[in-house]
C-alpha cells in the first residue's frame, strides 16, 4: 500500500517537480540515471531500470513484475504498455489459471517505442529500433529495424551511420550550383568546412 502511494499518487503527480520524482524513484530501489520521467506512469515494483539519456512521455504503464530495463537514450511514448507478466493457460472453465509467469523485457540503446504501443512478456528489442505507434511486439525484434502492426514485424532496415548525424554524411556529396563544399580534418579530429567558388573568386 505505502509503495503504491508514493510511486503512483505522489511521484506520478503532475504538481512533482521531475528532479523530485527521479529522487523517489532511485530512494525506492528504481535505478533510473535518466530524469525525464513524465507523470502519470505506473510502476507496480522497483525492477526497473533506465539508462542515461532515457525519456518516458506521460501515462506509461510498467507492470515489472519481472525487470524492465530500458537503456541509454531511449524514447518511449505516451501510454506504453510493458508487461512481463502473464498466466498458464488453464482449463475451460478458467482459461487464465492462478499460475502466473514473469518474463523480463529489455530495451536497447537509441530505441523509440511510439505511442500505446504494448511489449509483451521475455521480449528484447535491439539496439537503435523503432516501434510504431499501437505496434503489439510479441517477439524479439533485431537492432536498427523499424517494427510496426499487431503481432509487430519488421517492416523496414533503419539506416547505421555509427553514432554520426545522418547529414554529416550527405555533405560529402553536396555540390554546390556555382561552387563545391569541400571538408579537412584536422589532426585532433575536428572538421573545417569551406565554400570555393568555382568561378575561381
Amino acid at each position: 500500500m505505502v509503495p503504491d502511494l508514493v510511486l503512483n499518487t505522489i511521484a506520478a503527480s503532475s504538481f512533482t517537480p521531475r528532479i523530485i520524482r527521479w529522487l523517489i524513484y532511485n530512494a525506492y530501489g528504481i535505478k533510473a540515471e535518466a530524469i525525464s520521467i513524465y507523470p502519470g506512469c505506473y510502476i507496480k515494483t522497483k525492477k526497473l531500470r533506465v539508462g542515461g539519456g532515457t525519456f518516458i512521455n506521460r501515462g506509461c504503464f510498467f507492470d515489472n513484475v519481472s525487470e524492465v530495463v530500458l537503456e541509454e537514450n531511449c524514447s518511449v511514448g505516451m501510454e506504453v504498455m510493458f508487461c512481463t507478466s502473464t498466466h498458464h493457460v488453464g482449463s475451460e472453465e478458467k482459461r487464465a489459471s492462478s499460475q502466473t509467469i514473469g518474463l523480463p523485457i529489455r530495451v536497447g540503446k537509441g530505441t523509440w517505442i511510439g505511442t500505446r504501443a504494448v511489449i509483451l512478456p521475455g521480449v528484447t528489442i535491439g539496439n537503435g529500433c523503432i516501434i510504431a505507434a499501437g505496434s503489439v511486439v510479441t517477439k524479439d525484434c533485431g537492432e536498427n529495424g523499424l517494427y510496426a502492426g499487431a503481432p509487430a514485424k519488421r517492416v523496414k532496415d533503419l539506416s547505421v551511420t555509427n553514432g554520426a548525424d545522418p547529414l554529416s554524411k550527405e555533405i560529402n556529396a553536396v555540390h554546390l550550383k556555382r561552387g563545391s563544399l569541400s571538408i579537412a580534418e584536422n589532426n585532433v579530429g575536428n572538421s573545417a568546412i569551406s565554400l570555393r567558388n568555382s568561378s575561381g573568386s
